[in-house]
């Protein structure tokens, strides 16, 4: 059985602390098989998921008692290696142009897709091409269209199903 890789994008991270999130309950289904799925979150989303952390104190849906709560669990996932953290490389910023292009509509020339998605599967692909069974976890449907353009699996948690989540670690 080969361990499974999931690249988190921040949109679907945070609903690892935001329980009352949309498909919170998927994100915890890979969070509960800390030794058959490793986690990976790319660099560049860290300030994204601390910013969505201290809105939601910001905003009165948490208090700051549990905002710091949050930050703290967070920063020691980071710490203990329970979520790994890629790096941006040259690498993939230079993939990134490539991937903005192939994001451009055609009729337009304008794109949904920020510079920190863009990175985001860009680090995706340095991950798949480093290592095997790798799944990008995201909840952003553009995204997740370009992503397939760059030969990722990817698991859009509006469509994704507990069972392919098991189903997958199984192989």
């Amino acid at each position: 059985m080969s361990r499974l890789h999931c690249v988190f994008d921040s949109s679907a991270y945070i609903k690892h602390f935001n329980k009352e999130e949309e498909y919170s309950e998927l994100v915890e289904e890979i969070f509960s098989h800390p030794q058959l799925i490793a986690v990976y979150l790319p660099n560049v989303c860290i300030p994204e998921i601390v910013r969505a952390i201290f809105r939601l104190c910001y905003e009165r849906k948490i208090s700051a008692s549990l905002r710091d709560n949050l930050y703290n669990a967070f920063i020691k996932e980071i710490r203990s290696y329970r979520v790994f953290i890629h790096n941006v490389t040259h690498r993939n910023i230079v993939l990134t142009d490539e991937i903005l292009k192939k994001a451009l509509r055609r009729r337009t020339g304008a794109t949904s897709l920020s510079p920190i998605d863009a990175l985001v599967i860009a680090s995706a692909v340095s991950i798949n091409k480093a290592i095997s069974n790798v799944r990008l976890v995201t909840n952003d449907v553009d995204l997740a269209k370009i992503a397939h353009r760059f030969g990722l699996k990817v698991w859009l948690l509006s469509k994704l199903k507990k069972s392919w989540i098991r189903s997958a670690i199984r192989k």
